[in-house]
């Protein structure tokens, strides 16, 4: 991600083991893994890295049954193992065979067997297993190359995953159970500008940003074609980042780095209803909580973390990060929640 952070910060200048969900929230200046208690809304301190050196994380994500998280480093070309119930980092993976080449963005089948984890400048896809935390290669792209691959989403049934290829403007189909791509979405008659994130809403559709036209793509699984793009003729996009929903799937939610502010969209119907109430400061990455309530936003451009209530879309403060300062917060991802 060090090509897009260097953008951003050029405007600058989901069931638990355990019983009270808590949140890793990356900050990417400070190199540093902030530990938050969701209930109390605050820092508790930082994950122990024990005799490990993390060098610009920039992504984090829990097992979906929260017993240890993944942590990658661009900068470092690293991806390391933290046990949630002691929060610390054990294990760095060994990519000897395999290396890690601008790690970004990882992503965990729903049934927490296996991690892919794009590399930008890699123009490739690493393979995890989760079981023994080892490397087992590379998505197998054949006719079907990854052109700086950042945003990487699996479906529900966990049957395929999408990568968003920023340069080629495109999005890779990749079959799971071969680690192979077996075609690139049909875009049909619409354009994809820089696409980084995709997310896929259920085993239905998915979605993708188109970053530099200001526009959102609907992507039909069933026939793996984009059917046309979010309406946001009310509320125009100004630089889409993440997209994601509620696991009710009742409200959906995109962050804007251009205007700073947060999309609501009501994913039956694809139209963007307003904006979440409150201030934000170059929104990007977001987790929600199991229950769809509340949204956790990380702000880019002033070091916080936003606290979104989702029934009367407002922000209703911020995390108190006393006890471990936030530096350039980039991820977030909640343990027990679903993914967006």
């Amino acid at each position: 991600m060090r090509r897009m952070l260097s953008f951003f910060l050029l405007l600058v200048s989901s069931k638990a083991l355990f019983a009270a969900p808590f949140a890793y929230v990356t900050n990417y200046a400070g190199e540093t893994v902030s530990i938050v208690d969701i209930g109390a809304n605050a820092t508790t301190g930082y994950v122990n890295t024990g005799s490990f050196t993390i060098t610009n994380p920039v992504d984090v994500r829990f097992l979906p049954n929260g017993s240890k998280a993944y942590l990658v480093c661009d900068y470092s070309n690293a991806v390391f193992v933290i046990d949630a119930a002691s929060n610390t980092i054990t294990t760095q993976l060994n990519s000897t065979s395999f290396p890690f080449n601008a790690p970004v963005f990882i992503a965990i089948t729903p049934d927490g067997t296996k991690a892919y984890v794009t590399n930008e400048t890699g123009n490739n896809v690493t393979i995890i297993d989760t079981a023994t935390d080892t490397i087992t290669g590379y998505v197998n792209a054949g006719a079907f190359p990854f052109a700086f691959p950042i945003g990487v989403s699996f479906s529900a049934d966990g049957s395929t995953a999408y990568v968003a290829n920023y340069n080629g403007g495109n999005i890779s189909i990749v079959d799971v159970a071969t680690d192979t791509v077996t075609g690139y979405v049909n875009n049909g008659s619409f354009t994809l500008a820089s696409p980084i994130y995709v997310t896929f809403d259920d085993n239905t559709t998915a979605y993708v940003n188109s970053y530099n036209s200001d526009s959102v793509a609907i992507i039909d699984f069933a026939t793996n074609t984009i059917t046309g793009f979010v309406n946001d003729s009310s509320f125009p996009f100004s630089l889409p980042g993440i997209v994601g929903r509620s696991s009710s799937l009742a409200t959906g939610i995109i962050t804007n780095l251009g205007s700073s502010e947060v999309s609501l969209f009501n994913p039956s119907t694809n139209i963007v209803t307003g904006n979440v109430s409150g201030s934000f400061n170059y929104p990007l990455k977001f987790w929600i909580t199991a229950d769809s309530s509340t949204a956790y936003i990380v702000n880019l451009g002033n070091n916080t973390v936003s606290i979104v209530d989702i029934a009367t879309s407002t922000v209703t403060g911020l995390i108190n990060d006393t006890a471990a300062v936030f530096d350039v917060p980039y991820a977030i991802d909640i343990s027990g929640a679903s993914p967006p």
